[in-house]
């Protein structure tokens, strides 16, 4: 209701004809000023707008809308309608529930008022530490520089700045203000429309057991997580975790076809050649197909939630299923190297040199530019699945252009050990890159510490993130294969209450794993009031 509307009402006169009667159910005669009749006008006219926009509605409101109906009617027939018992007019219990109505509302804007003021009170106002630009070496500049070291540590310095600057795009936008309101509103009005599951209390993945995560709606009624923090975070940055998931099968599935299709035509050669080195890429071929299945089901059954069976999840089964691939590709082709070297020794006795012809050639020229394709496009996915596709269609590409070379050079100088000698340097070179492969997967499914990088954008977000955080105390970054665990010690004010505590300190956690420029599986937000306080483990 505008001011003039407001003025107007106040100096209706109850006998003036000419301007129709304020719609509140209060009787004339109740002895109320016209004053208090425009405050349960304003008051009427703010619930009701309230209520036609709850779905539900409450039972007050309810109740006031029957009275409204009941006295508008009474009020086309007030001469006629009879008395109460005490000779007072029915209006009297409908004045009473405008008095609550009254209350009701004073007590909402109280209560919007504090929560408005809870959330700027904890969260504050931090700016930008630095203005990142500044910093930034555009590319021209990185191509001046003329010493390659330097050159390096400026565009790892340039990935940093990037990170910290999608950071603060992150905070800048207020998403964590939304959390604290979102935590109000579910607490304060009760708007609570199903619990959360025990097993992934505290944490972004909500899916129910053995379901492939969804393309999830932008705005859902009843989220498990404030402020829909798991799709507002990739929304502000650009990221789409269900899509992905997509591309990631689909990349899958097409290195499948593209190994089945290779495999076939590297057998024709192998066939026709009889070159120890295109059997070794034979081979090769067949891991690939191997390490696709792997690698597939091992990402499929790691994007399956069985949080009965599995609370944390099952995403350690991709480096898991890496791994294992790993172990049979350095097996295998130790066995490559160690028929090569009986090649190298014992020689055949007609000195038999292998010919390659121009079917087996155009074969194997295919193959190689099917694979260049292969790991520019799965380079640009980021997971570790397809970042092992990626590598294995590098290693093809290196393995077959040597296979094929080698055999033509032994058939024009007419040397037969140079079929022997490219297959047993591929070997090495194999073994060599999958062992580098195997240990790095080792060392993260150990709980090898995190990159340094990493450590300072957790570290920048978490010391931005609210004006109540005072210190930091400990942070621990460690892999659980390929995404990361982060445990933070937060130094809180003294002051604060403790649901203040925790939801400042588990809007930060949920904020930390949806963050899509480091890969957090999990993070744990501990809240201390002293840096003097026990470790709070006891290894």
């Amino acid at each position: 209701m505008s001011k003039g509307d407001h003025n107007s009402n106040s100096v209706v006169g109850a006998g003036d004809e000419s301007t129709p009667k304020p719609h509140y159910s209060i009787d004339p005669n109740d002895g109320k000023t016209k004053n208090q009749n425009n405050i349960h006008q304003h008051s009427y006219h703010a619930l009701h707008e309230y209520n036609d926009n709850d779905d539900g509605g409450s039972p007050l409101l309810k109740r006031i809308k029957t009275n409204e109906r009941v006295n508008s009617a009474d009020s086309h027939n007030w001469g006629n309608r009879r008395p109460s018992f005490l000779g007072l007019g029915s209006s009297l219990n409908l004045s009473k529930e405008n008095d609550k109505l009254l209350n009701y509302i004073e007590k909402s804007s109280r209560l919007d008022t504090v929560q408005e003021l809870r959330h700027l009170s904890l969260i504050g106002h931090i700016g930008r530490y630095f203005d990142w630009s500044e910093s930034y070496k555009t590319d021209d500049e990185l191509k001046a520089l003329k010493n390659r070291k330097l050159r390096n540590f400026y565009e790892d310095q340039n990935e940093l700045i990037e990170k910290y600057q999608e950071v603060d795009k992150l905070l800048d936008s207020g998403i964590q203000i939304n959390m604290i309101r979102n935590y109000s509103d579910r607490n304060d009005h009760g708007e609570v429309h199903r619990p959360i599951p025990n097993e992934t209390y505290g944490s972004i993945e909500h899916e129910d057991d053995d379901i492939e995560p969804p393309t999830t709606p932008l705005h859902r009624k009843d989220s498990a997580v404030p402020g829909n923090i798991d799709l507002e975070t990739g929304l502000l940055l650009g990221y789409n975790k269900a899509d992905e998931i997509a591309l990631i099968n689909f990349a899958i599935l097409v290195n499948f076809a593209a190994n089945i299709a290779l495999l076939l035509g590297k057998v024709v050669v192998a066939v026709l050649t009889s070159s120890i080195s295109i059997v070794a890429s034979v081979i090769d071929s067949a891991l690939d197909f191997l390490s696709t299945l792997i690698i597939y089901f091992s990402n499929k059954l790691a994007n399956t939630k069985n949080p009965k069976r599995f609370p944390i999840g099952r995403a350690r089964l991709e480096p898991i299923g890496v791994l294992i691939f790993s172990i049979i590709i350095i097996i295998s082709f130790l066995q490559i190297g160690i028929e090569s070297i009986q090649r190298l020794i014992y020689p055949p006795e007609a000195g038999e040199i292998v010919a390659i012809g121009f079917t087996s050639t155009v074969i194997m020229v295919v193959t190689i530019l099917v694979k260049v394709v292969c790991y520019f496009w799965c380079k640009s996915i980021k997971s570790s699945s397809v970042a092992a596709l990626a590598q294995d269609a590098l290693v093809d590409v290196v393995f077959n252009t040597f296979s094929i070379i080698m055999p033509v050079l032994g058939y024009y100088f007419q040397l037969y050990w140079f079929d022997p000698l490219g297959a047993l340097l591929l070997s090495i070179y194999i073994v060599v890159q999958w062992s580098y492969t195997c240990f790095e997967h080792i060392i993260h499914l150990t709980g090898k510490s995190a990159d340094i990088d990493d450590q300072r954008v957790i570290l920048y977000l978490c010391s931005r993130f609210a004006e109540k955080i005072h210190k930091i105390k400990t942070l621990n970054c460690y892999h659980v294969g390929d995404s990361l665990n982060v445990e933070v010690d937060l130094i809180l004010d003294s002051n604060l209450s403790i649901r203040d505590s925790h939801d400042l300190a588990e809007a930060l956690q949920y904020t930390l794993e949806a963050l899509p420029i480091v890969n957090i599986e999990r993070a744990f937000v501990h809240i201390d009031y002293t840096v003097t306080n026990y470790r709070g483990h006891l290894s």
